[in-house]
């Protein structure tokens, strides 16, 4: 599968695997599945040098694209958690 096609199916499988989360731990492992070092976007981070270089800046624009997607979805979903936690205690 090509870095595109990788950076695709993260951003589209983000939602679903994030708003699965129902803890704060199982949170952190969707974090780390999605964008940890041994997540498909960390192996796209390891191949940019392999990349062709005019493919380089497409790649490393749409991996900050889907990265940051991903953040702002795990940081809205924590809160969410949060909030839960405190109201149940």
């Amino acid at each position: 599968m090509d870095a595109g096609s990788v950076l695709d199916s993260v951003l589209a499988e983000a939602p679903t695997a994030i708003g699965g989360a129902a803890t704060l731990e199982e949170l952190d492992r969707v974090e780390s599945d999605l964008l940890g070092k041994s997540s498909p976007l960390g192996d796209v981070r390891r191949s940019m040098g392999s990349l062709d270089p005019a493919d380089r800046p497409l790649v490393g624009e749409k991996l900050n694209e889907v990265t940051r997607s991903g953040q702002a979805l795990l940081f809205a979903r924590r809160i969410e958690l949060e909030i839960d936690d405190e109201a149940r205690r």
